[in-house]
């Protein structure tokens, strides 16, 4: 049975689509998720799915790309999107505080600096 929005052939009975994961009917057509969340992306994130975002984030540049993919990407799994964007909020709040501090610090060091002049 061929999915008509993604064209991935499902096999014979499936209800969801293995391609786009959208509800299929009876002969196969996409039928619209009326005001329902799609159970695919309700499953809870299996232990090895965590061990690999885990993982994935310990590499720099490539981290902080996966976290945008997987926060704002619309086949990932709602906790783990939730997770991503928690974690992109928490990077934003962190960089933020850094950077005040480090100002706080520049201009600490000059005013010593320039009142040691006095002396």
């Amino acid at each position: 049975m061929y999915c008509t929005k993604c064209g991935v052939n499902n096999p014979v009975g499936a209800t969801y689509c293995t391609g786009c994961r959208n509800l299929l009917g009876a002969d196969g057509l996409v039928q619209p998720l009326q005001g329902q969340q799609n159970p695919i992306l309700e499953e809870p994130v299996s232990v090895k799915e965590w061990l690999l975002l885990f993982l994935l984030l310990l590499i720099p540049i490539a981290g902080l790309v996966m976290l945008f993919v997987w926060g704002f990407g619309k086949e990932e799994k709602r906790s783990k999107a939730n997770y991503c964007k928690a974690y992109l909020i928490y990077l934003a709040i962190t960089t933020a505080l850094v950077i005040m501090l480090y100002v706080a610090m520049f201009v600490f060091v000059f005013a010593l600096a320039g009142s040691a002049q006095h002396w």
